[in-house]
């Protein structure tokens, strides 16, 4: 079932920094759930549709790296964007993050300007693919569909 605001999953260890970015993410009328470890992130993720996942990187426990590596190992949640989120201003780690899959890099403290336009910059991207994938789907019924019609019309036309 769709939903008519995306869902954005705020990942982070420390409470008020989630409650600081979830706050301008439903300013901007984003659904927002949380989860305060890597662990409950990967549970969210299978209990609801998350349209994009917003992921600190330095979490005890289950670290962002942790979580980016099982979400790709899955097809069904490796489509979903994600943002690092992280303290640590460091090149080779925003490298790192982006060849493992992940859709994009802040560092913090987040400029709000900045996490919304990376928000919507990674939902229209994510919607696109979507989209993408329903209509290559639409394409290839259509397309047995002819398949169909047309070994249908060259059996009658050689049993006439």
């Amino acid at each position: 079932m769709e939903h008519e605001a995306p869902r954005i999953l705020v990942v982070d260890d420390n409470e008020i920094h989630s409650k600081i970015l979830a706050q301008r993410l439903i300013n901007e009328g984003y659904e927002v759930e949380y989860a305060a470890s890597g662990e409950s992130a990967l549970k969210a993720v299978t209990l609801q549709q998350i349209d994009l996942i917003m992921l600190d990187m330095m979490m005890p426990g289950m670290d962002g790296y942790q979580v980016l590596t099982i979400l790709q190992a899955h097809k069904q949640y490796s489509q979903i964007p994600v943002v690092i989120i992280t303290a640590k201003n460091d090149v080779d780690m925003a490298v790192k993050c982006i060849d493992m899959g992940a859709d994009d890099y802040i560092n913090k403290p987040v400029i709000p300007a900045l996490l919304l336009a990376r928000a919507r910059s990674c939902l229209e991207k994510k919607f696109l693919r979507d989209r993408e994938k329903k209509l290559m789907a639409q394409l290839e019924r259509e397309k047995k569909n002819l398949e169909r019609f047309v070994e249908r019309e060259l059996d009658r036309r050689k049993n006439q």
